[in-house]
């Protein structure tokens, strides 16, 4: 379910390519690398650069729009021949994305996205299918019944809000399914005390769907600690997603 969304590509024709041979530097600036699979994100970007002859510039912005704004201005001084945008919200960043606009840098989001429309590539997941097919998946293992933990990222992200909706709008085909929806902002710790409130005040609790891996680390911690990760070939009492039985 990844792919390339081109909004309005016609409307970016002032950007001018470069000659055969000329040197660039892209820009990645992340939202955060506190997570793996922003690590992963970096280490393909680089990877690639180095594969095209293009310096990489990569900037951790730790989850301030704040930083993320200074940051692309930094690389508009710099005059970097791209950015490459992962969005820390989707509200915050839009003063930035003109900003690039108006110098003639092109930039482009990755996973999450800037509203209004005014990047011309996205590339990222369709978030409102994941959630369907958790919600699909988790239905089928629990028998269509029970009471399920929903661990959501952060609220004023448009990826969890996707991932939510497509999640609850299934799950909401099977009357006998409660869903617990907590805003965990796609933290392990947060996670991992929802869990734990939740499974103490619901020991029948079924199910955990978790918005990302980074949260699901926090829901094992909690899954271990409540004796409620099961070793690796015993049938599990409540199923978890992402979670998995233990490894040893």
């Amino acid at each position: 379910i990844s792919g390339t969304e081109v909004v309005n590509i016609a409307d970016f024709s002032e950007y001018t390519k470069k000659e055969e041979g000329e040197p660039m530097t892209f820009a990645l600036l992340l939202f955060s690398r506190g997570f793996e699979w922003m690590i992963g994100l970096q280490q393909e970007f680089e990877a690639t650069c180095e594969q095209l002859g293009v310096t990489p510039i990569v900037l951790d912005a730790q989850g301030s729009d704040d930083t993320q704004l200074d940051q692309i201005q930094d690389m508009i001084t710099q005059r970097v021949d791209a950015i490459i945008l992962t969005p820390n919200s989707n509200d915050g960043l839009v003063a930035g994305v003109k900003m690039a606009q108006e110098a003639g840098i092109p930039l482009v989001t990755c996973e999450s996205e800037v509203e209004g429309d005014i990047v011309p590539i996205h590339v990222g997941v369709d978030n409102y299918q994941m959630g369907q097919l958790a919600a699909e998946f988790i239905a089928d293992k629990i028998g269509g019944k029970g009471k399920v933990l929903e661990c959501r990222g952060a609220l004023a992200s448009l990826s969890s809000t996707a991932r939510h909706d497509g999640f609850v709008e299934t799950i909401a085909n099977y009357p006998d399914i409660e869903v617990i929806s907590k805003n965990t902002e796609w933290v392990s710790t947060e996670a991992s005390s929802a869990t734990q409130d939740v499974l103490t005040a619901n020991p029948d609790l079924a199910a955990i769907y978790s918005h990302n891996d980074e949260m699901q680390t926090g829901i094992q911690s909690a899954l271990r600690e409540m004796g409620r990760l099961v070793p690796t070939g015993e049938e599990a009492t409540i199923l978890g997603i992402p979670v998995v039985p233990e490894v040893k």
